[in-house]
């Protein structure tokens, strides 16, 4: 796929994910809370696999075919922004910090993201963990619907020094995380290595070749 999408593309991302609102999650019905979702499952500790975010992404419901063609192509543009390190990770959020804020969008971006990390595992800690608490701070003060009021009452350019300060907290997370991470045990294998065309030891019913060995 092209790595940038156009405004036209963006406008039209919106403009479906307001057509048809009602396939998706209730905290994932705007474009901003789409892009920080699929963001927050590129910078978790440890790979989600589809099954454990999809079916939050559209609440258990079966997706509309143009949406789901749609979020597909957005969700492969963010994964290229974030393997890319970009300063901004995404044009939603690079938007909402802007001055003078969009104070609404930039919760709508934290909501998402925070909602992505409930499938975040760091080595057996849920994200309520003291280690990814302190390392997603303030992305889990402005994603708290509870928080969310406080926030809104408070001086915008306070605001907007906190929103700006989103980015570098994407840029320091992973590295946080890493670091904390203890040394990885060598893996034993219980039995002889799988060949290329033996079914994948993982139990995905797809051939070696093109699943773990990959």
């Amino acid at each position: 796929m092209k790595k940038k999408l156009s405004d036209e593309a963006l406008n039209k991302l919106n403009q479906t994910i307001t057509q048809h609102a009602e396939h998706l999650h209730p905290q994932l019905q705007c474009a901003d809370a789409i892009d920080g979702f699929f963001t927050g499952i590129f910078y978790a500790p440890e790979p989600i696999a589809e099954y454990q975010w999809l079916h939050i992404l559209y609440d258990n419901r079966e997706p509309h075919p143009d949406l789901d063609a749609q979020l597909t192509e957005y969700f492969e543009y963010v994964r290229w922004l974030v393997q890319q390190k970009q300063e901004t990770h995404s044009p939603q959020l690079a938007k909402a910090c802007q001055a003078p804020p969009t104070i609404t969008a930039i919760c709508h971006w934290c909501e998402g993201f925070m909602l992505s990390a409930q499938c975040w595992t760091f080595n057996g800690f849920s994200i309520s963990s003291d280690i990814l608490t302190d390392a997603l701070h303030p992305i889990s003060n402005f994603g708290s619907p509870a928080l969310q009021t406080h926030f809104l009452t408070k001086d915008h350019d306070l605001l907007q020094m906190s929103a700006i300060l989103i980015p570098s907290v994407l840029r320091q997370l992973r590295t946080k995380l890493l670091k904390a991470l203890p040394p990885q045990k060598p893996i034993v294998r219980d039995g002889p290595k799988p060949g290329r065309n033996d079914p994948c030891s993982c139990g995905s019913g797809k051939k070696y070749k093109k699943c773990c060995m990959r």
